[in-house]
């Protein structure tokens, strides 16, 4: 089971630079005043991994003010007594951000996720059942690509074609000249979408079938939660063949050019897709929940995720859990701290101090965040 047993920040967020060491396999509590820089510690963590990390922001914004320097996250991984060094950094004369394993550049981001995963909750996170479904689906899609690396790329290319489609026909009209681009780019987009939906689909059996197993293997039973996906593509992949739910889907936006052309937007395709849970003890959709069953909810999913991750990929990923005590009393607290421990991999928790987090287990590693 791989756990950070060192990590080193610079020039990161408000760090010119910190080192921690001697970090534990299970449970490493930050603590400290609001503002202090736990969230900083989480975030460069998640960057380990390949994305825009836990925060979903840019390289300009990792980097710490007044020092042109670049930032550089580096951590001694350890898994199975076998410690690999990985880092990453931002190199300005190529204008991108590169991975080193063991000092030597990496170019595939698989090279990095075999090694290394995390999965993490925020406080953004508590929104997630009431804000905006396009939230809900980047969520959800950011746990896709933790079970399928080229998840990321396919919802790229879809947009990318997308764009190119709405371009051409806001600039140029649907015209003989225009014809044959439009239908590559529509066939590009029925293929991408379909691989996109079918992938989503697969992680949600995988997370429905791990979140009803743990009922029975947890220390509490996660909130029986029913997890659904709604959108035009994944409809259309449970009703027909993948070759010809993408026929359908091209013809669709064949027919749609001069609606989608006076919108201005696709209005049919996985980005309109939304993720929904119900709680069934109550048969209430999330939205409809109370704040701290929210928030059951959301560790539910989170321990769905980490299992489903290690039945399936044999992958036990890093928890990052920021500010997680807001909205949960000390039962729920407890319960959960000690499931995570059950599941048996290291968990990051960032709280103002240890009497949020009680009851504690006896082990686990405390930092004070801000007496570095």
């Amino acid at each position: 089971m791989p756990h950070i047993n060192a990590l080193l920040l610079e020039n990161f967020r408000s760090y010119d630079s910190l080192r921690l060491e001697s970090l534990e396999s299970g449970l490493v509590l930050l603590t400290g005043a609001n503002g202090a820089g736990k969230t900083n510690i989480l975030e460069a963590l998640s960057l380990l991994a390949p994305g825009k990390g836990l925060r979903n922001t840019s390289h300009k914004e990792w980097q710490k003010q007044g020092t042109e320097k670049p930032w550089v996250i580096s951590a001694l991984v350890t898994d199975d007594d076998n410690p690999v060094q990985i880092g990453t950094t931002w190199v300005p004369e190529k204008a991108k951000r590169v991975f080193h394993l063991n000092g030597a550049p990496t170019r595939t981001q698989e090279d990095v996720l075999a090694l290394l995963n995390f999965t993490w909750l925020t406080p953004k996170e508590d929104r997630l059942f009431v804000d905006a479904a396009s939230d809900r689906r980047r969520f959800y899609d950011r746990l896709v690509f933790q079970y399928d690396a080229a998840h990321a790329g396919r919802v790229r290319r879809f947009e990318n074609a997308m764009r190119e489609r709405n371009k051409i026909l806001k600039e140029q009209g649907i015209t003989n000249t225009t014809k044959a681009w439009l239908d590559s780019l529509e066939q590009q987009m029925a293929e991408t979408a379909c691989a996109i939906g079918a992938s989503r689909q697969e992680h949600l059996r995988h997370l429905q079938d791990t979140h009803e197993k743990q009922r029975d293997t947890l220390g509490f039973s996660p909130a029986p939660t029913q997890y659904a996906l709604h959108g035009y593509i994944e409809t259309l992949l449970i009703d027909n063949p993948a070759l010809q739910a993408e026929e359908i889907y091209r013809k669709a936006l064949e027919q749609n050019r001069k609606s989608d052309r006076d919108d201005e937007a696709t209005a049919l395709g996985p980005h309109r897709t939304d993720f929904t849970s119900m709680l069934l003890t109550k048969n209430q959709p999330a939205p409809l929940c109370s704040t701290g069953e929210q928030k059951a909810l959301l560790f539910g999913l989170l321990l769905a995720q980490a299992e489903a991750l290690n039945i399936y990929k044999g992958i036990k990923p890093i928890l990052l859990l920021d500010d997680v005590a807001a909205h949960l009393d000390a039962d729920f607290r407890g319960n959960i701290l000690k499931s995570l421990l059950r599941f048996g991999t290291q968990t990051w928790v960032s709280a103002t101090g240890l009497d949020v987090l009680e009851p504690l287990p006896e082990s686990f590693k405390h930092i004070t965040v801000g007496s570095h």
